[in-house]
């Protein structure tokens, strides 16, 4: 990055808050900029800085993590909000990334995880934990038929739309009006086929998804 990434945090514990603070003060690449306590506060905040990217915890008094989220990317698509939660049962995940999240870390990674992570956010692509990642796929197979042979490699008809939109080039807002559906929905598709696909970034699935035969090659 050649400028410092702004950044504010979003976590009710005061602790962890002045772990993130240690944390940012000894990386020049990102500069914090903001803090709160509480969901509400984190989206008034987010509003009055709008960061380069936001660390949002999920079990907050008041103003659920999920649903900051959700609000913060109404007013803003393109926020980069990646969640950092000490859980990442399928539920927590698949209603973060639904809201708009752009990545799911874990509280237990090194703060050297947390840094790529950001960073990866901060670039586009789409930072998943292992544990958020197993999550993913865990709730695909759970909605997959046992008798489907290769549930990795077969996508849904809406999955099929937004990877042939990918292959144009086009953007997760060009996308989303493509298909009439919001641009969280879309960060939810991608979030679903990254994890599938094993792959962290657009690129990487449109490639995969040409060497399954997934969507035609004259697409791209």
């Amino acid at each position: 990055m050649s400028t410092p990434a702004r950044v504010i945090v979003v976590d009710d514990e005061v602790e962890v808050r002045r772990a993130y603070r240690a944390f940012f003060d000894q990386r020049p690449d990102f500069v914090l900029v903001g803090e709160a306590g509480d969901g509400d506060s984190g989206v008034g905040l987010w509003r009055q800085q709008r960061p380069d990217v936001t660390v949002m915890d999920l079990s907050m008094p008041g103003m659920s993590g999920v649903e900051a989220v959700r609000r913060i990317c109404a007013m803003d698509a393109s926020a980069m909000v990646v969640v950092v939660s000490q859980y990442a049962d399928s539920e927590r995940v698949v209603a973060a990334l639904s809201a708009g999240a752009c990545g799911y870390l874990m509280k237990s990674a090194s703060m050297a995880a947390l840094g790529q992570g950001l960073r990866e956010a901060v670039l586009g692509r789409m930072p998943l934990a292992s544990p958020a990642r197993v999550a993913v796929v865990d709730r695909l197979h759970s909605t997959t038929a046992a008798a489907d042979p290769a549930p990795w490699e077969r996508v849904t008809p809406r999955e099929s739309q937004v990877l042939q939109a990918l292959a144009t080039g086009a953007t997760n807002a060009q996308i989303a009006q493509q298909l009439g559906v919001s641009r969280g929905s879309i960060k939810h598709y991608l979030a679903v086929m990254y994890a599938r696909f094993q792959v962290t970034t657009r690129t990487e699935l449109v490639i995969r998804a040409l060497e399954l035969g997934l969507i035609q090659r004259s697409a791209a």
